[in-house]
C-alpha cells in the first residue's frame, strides 16, 4: 500500500489556508464547496467591455457580434482610450 504524502499552503502571512494530497505526481487541493463562487454574472453587458476583451475590434465587427453577445447599442470604440492611439489619430 502507498502512503499518502500531503503538502500545505500557506498565505503570505503564514496562515495555512489549503492542503494538498499527493496524487499520481499532482498535489489535489482539497477545497470546501462555495456555491457563491460557482457563478460570477452581471446583468449588465457592456459594449466597451466586449470591444477590450475582444483586442479592440471596429464598430462594425462589434456591431456583427452584438447578436450574440448581446450587447447595448452604445458605440463601444467611441468610449475607447486606445484605439485612437492605437491607429495613431491623436
Amino acid at each position: 500500500m502507498a502512503a499518502e504524502s500531503s503538502a500545505g499552503i500557506k498565505s503570505t502571512q503564514g496562515l495555512m489556508i489549503g492542503r494538498g494530497t499527493l496524487i499520481n505526481n499532482l498535489y489535489i487541493l482539497q477545497v470546501p464547496a462555495d456555491p457563491s463562487s460557482n457563478f460570477c454574472g452581471s446583468l449588465h453587458d457592456d459594449a466597451l467591455l466586449w470591444h477590450q476583451r475582444l483586442g479592440h475590434p471596429s464598430q462594425a465587427k462589434l456591431q456583427h457580434l452584438s447578436g450574440i453577445l448581446h450587447l447595448s447599442k452604445a458605440a463601444a470604440s467611441d468610449h475607447c482610450c486606445i484605439c485612437p492611439l492605437a491607429k495613431g489619430n491623436f
